[in-house]
């Protein structure tokens, strides 16, 4: 009887973990001057593949970042679609970030709805990303008011957490410190 209690225990255990910890947490209300926190999560707490999304309250407007880790370099990535509801604002975008002195690449699909992707690869810093999530709401012809619901996408990856939480704490520091003087 012992056994079968511990058996089920753990069962419902591991269900539970599975269950509530694949769920997706979203953060309403996020402003502009939230979003270096965010990233830094991205930078710092999630694996190969994760995901970072700041969906505008009010449109159907979004920004979205991807995670990579290739030969232990961790970066990010910015990827924004020529697609219908983004389409009136994809040149705006392309401008901004030209002017910011951002790099990127186009991206051709085959598809008729996404004919391309405008990617900013290899985004090494919170700042840099900062800076481009910035200059992509300006585009789209949002301000420091608005609000977005924000969401993470992927696994969490203890390793890389214990590698970055130093460098992520020293970088809130820096941050936190500069914009309380």
């Amino acid at each position: 009887m012992t056994w079968l209690t511990i058996i089920v225990g753990i069962i419902i255990v591991w269900y539970l973990i599975r269950v509530l910890g694949s769920k997706l947490i979203y953060y309403k209300k996020t402003r502009i001057e939230d979003f270096p926190r965010f990233l830094g999560s991205l930078m710092v707490q999630f694996d190969d593949g994760g995901l970072l999304f700041f969906q505008h309250e009010g449109s159907d407007r979004f920004l979205q970042f991807v995670k990579y880790i290739q030969d232990g370099k961790e970066s990010l990535n910015f990827g924004f679609p020529d697609a219908p509801w983004s389409r009136m604002y994809f040149d705006r975008v392309k401008e901004c970030l030209q002017s910011g002195n951002i790099s990127f690449e186009i991206t051709k699909t085959e598809r008729e709805d996404t004919r391309s992707f405008l990617d900013v690869y290899d985004i090494s810093s919170i700042e840099e990303a900062s800076k481009i999530s910035i200059l992509v709401i300006q585009a789209m012809g949002l301000s420091s008011e608005d609000t977005f619901t924000t969401h993470f996408e992927g696994k969490f990856n203890m390793k890389v957490w214990r590698a970055n939480s130093d460098k992520y704490n020293k970088y809130l520091k820096r941050h936190l410190t500069s914009h309380s003087s």
